[in-house]
């Protein structure tokens, strides 16, 4: 029996929320296995501290530790990606609470905490390019659109009902307005998720820690660079959600 497509406050939502939901989450979860596995970052609190402060301004906050009674014992500073915050426990550190604004990076000592950042951002956004293109399916293409552009669908949504039943089936679907301008992102999205299937099957994420990394949500554009015939200015925006990568 053909299942009639969901709507949801006037929109098409072909997997349903709950089953979009789902893939997103596991989305998630490659993500942060992905960064825990490509990303080789060890870190130390007091490590952290003399590439983001002055020896100066480190020399004068211990003079004082045990003087004062900082506000709060976790503090967030932008480091690298202006859209990405390093939070600092401060418990079992041996000086106060630091203000963002005293920050004074030291490039020779940041420099593996930004190559971090940076390799993580890659990743992050990956990621959030395979969220973008279920959303979108979700929004705008049938069940059998939905598996023929985007394989992957199968995996991140196994108990979707209306995946399900098209497994031991032929491909149909009838024409999805405006895919040849997410083509780029799919196959993208394709390749990340290939990818990372492929990672061992013990892989973990990385545990909450005294550092870990939260990127906001901000506007992301993918270009058309395999698609020469477009102009290489244009191509599909969408906003990214905010996530945390804990450093361990």
């Amino acid at each position: 029996m053909r299942r009639r497509k969901q709507i949801v406050q006037g929109e098409r939502s072909t997997l349903g929320d709950y089953q979009l939901a789902e893939g997103c989450n596991e989305l998630n979860r490659m993500c942060q296995k992905t960064v825990a596995q490509m990303v080789d970052y060890k870190y130390s609190v007091p490590g952290l501290l003399r590439a983001l402060f002055e020896d100066e301004t480190m020399d004068k906050l211990r003079a004082v530790r045990g003087m004062i009674e900082p506000s709060r014992l976790i503090e967030g500073y932008l480091v690298g990606a202006t859209d990405a915050t390093l939070y600092i426990d401060f418990s079992d550190a041996l000086v106060p609470t630091i203000t963002p604004g005293t920050v004074r990076v030291n490039a020779e000592r940041a420099a593996p905490l930004l190559q971090a950042i940076a390799e993580i951002k890659v990743i992050h956004e990956q990621f959030e390019v395979c969220k973008h293109v279920l959303r979108w399916l979700n929004k705008n293409a049938t069940p059998g659109a939905i598996r023929y552009y985007f394989p992957g669908a199968m995996k991140l949504c196994p108990k979707s009902p209306v995946l399900m039943e098209l497994q031991h089936t032929p491909v149909r679907f009838s024409n999805t307005p405006g895919v040849s301008d997410q083509l780029s992102l799919i196959r993208e999205a394709g390749n990340t998720i290939a990818s990372a299937v492929l990672l061992p099957k013990d892989a973990t994420t990385k545990v909450r820690g005294k550092a870990w990394l939260t990127f906001a949500p901000y506007h992301l554009r993918r270009y058309f660079v395999d698609e020469p015939h477009r102009d290489i200015g244009v191509g599909p925006t969408f906003t990214t959600d905010v996530i945390t990568y804990n450093l361990g």
